[in-house]
């Protein structure tokens, strides 16, 4: 049941309702970090869920174990070592090995699926727009 709550905190942390509920295992991840890091973390770990999702249908269920790692450069390896330093609950559903994060084979098939549909249903993908400044034009 502690899983199922922290993956619930991970996706009403993106959520707008920030107000609504109080953080139980993030409280000092977020102290630590911040909110917009945090957020961008918790961000980055929710849409690699529903990268996972959308693969897993494409493959009609047949992912293999590529697909399933996070591959993190130096920065995001940093970052997120101190999250899970700060957040130790979540070494329950993930772990780091070799510079990629992955799920933590403690995980069952139903927990992951789980995490990935919570992710899916979560996250809305905007479109990103970008504008040029043209300095010429006033």
């Amino acid at each position: 049941m502690k899983k199922l709550e922290l993956i619930k905190e991970l996706v009403d942390y993106i959520g707008n309702n920030k107000e609504s509920y109080t953080l139980k295992y993030l409280k000092r991840a977020e102290e630590e970090f911040g909110e917009d890091i945090l957020y961008s973390l918790v961000r980055s770990i929710l849409r690699w869920q529903k990268r996972m999702i959308n693969y897993q249908s494409l493959r009609n269920a047949q992912y293999d174990n590529v697909k399933k790692a996070y591959p993190l450069d130096e920065i995001k390896l940093e970052l997120f070592t101190k999250l899970f330093k700060y957040c130790p609950e979540l070494l329950e559903l993930f772990i780091i090995e070799n510079s990629v994060m992955m799920y933590n084979t403690t995980l069952t098939e139903e927990e992951k699926t789980e995490l990935m549909v919570l992710s899916d249903e979560s996250i809305i993908d905007r479109p990103i727009r970008i504008t040029r400044k043209r300095p010429w034009r006033k």
